[in-house]
């Protein structure tokens, strides 16, 4: 090696020497130390998010949403939501329409779906109360009525940030279905979980190709339903920094 090295000019030498030297041994970083990198990577990407943004591993950013419950009262606590990235489908992943309490159930039966499993809350009362309790794990539920249009229970607005308003943005754009009418089957209207506060047979629901709302019974028609889940933030100024 060294007589090989007589006939090198010097930058060729460091050049060799660089080459040849020693590596360091290989350490393989630890399943904590990736998971946290995991962790980071996601935290930055919410941060600098854009509605309609398809964050990996999360959803179609939708924005950030502060809950108050049916009286009126915040939960104190502030979420950023995302929405799936389809309606929601049957078993063998064909998108369908459902009667409410069937899209209930089925929203139950998810595993794995876009990434997470779903939940089990017949209204938008036990949603509250495992917000409050922290309870809720991040699961799809079928939004509320201020996520799916910005209205609390009794039409005030409340959350700007919404399905309807942004349904055309980014990865949101021509995922929802705007189809007529057809017999029982409601394809252009979408679920929210909302109870009507006179009868708890019907729950509100929204048409999206205009924005109509109205509240229909729970087990009568067949409409479309786009889950949403949720990850609880620190704060407002999360976002941005």
């Amino acid at each position: 090696m060294t007589e090989a090295m007589n006939g090198l000019t010097e930058s060729q030498k460091q050049a060799v020497a660089l080459l040849t030297r020693p590596l360091p041994p290989f350490e393989p970083k630890s399943a904590a130390t990736l998971a946290a990198e995991q962790k980071a990577a996601e935290a930055r990407a919410i941060a600098n998010a854009e509605i309609g943004d398809l964050i990996p591993r999360q959803g179609v950013f939708l924005g950030e949403y502060a809950p108050k419950d049916r009286d009126g009262n915040s939960l104190g606590k502030i979420f950023n939501v995302f929405a799936a990235p389809q309606d929601l489908t049957d078993a063998s992943g064909k998108k369908e329409v459902f009667k409410y309490v069937d899209a209930v159930n089925r929203v139950a039966e998810l595993k794995d779906w876009n990434g997470f499993n779903g939940t089990n809350y017949a209204t938008d009362k036990e949603l509250y109360q495992a917000l409050k309790n922290g309870s809720y794990d991040g699961g799809w539920i079928i939004p509320t009525r201020d996520i799916l249009r910005g209205n609390d229970v009794d039409g005030q607005a409340t959350t700007p940030d919404n399905l309807y308003i942004h349904k055309e943005k980014g990865a949101l754009a021509g995922t929802f279905c705007t189809a007529a009418s057809s017999g029982s089957d409601f394809p252009g209207w979408y679920w929210s979980s909302t109870e009507n506060r006179d009868t708890s047979s019907g729950v509100h629901n929204v048409r999206f190709s205009d924005g109509n709302e109205d509240w229909f019974l729970k087990d009568l028609i067949r409409l479309s339903c786009r889950p949403v889940r949720m990850m609880e933030a620190s704060s407002p100024a999360q976002r941005g920094n």
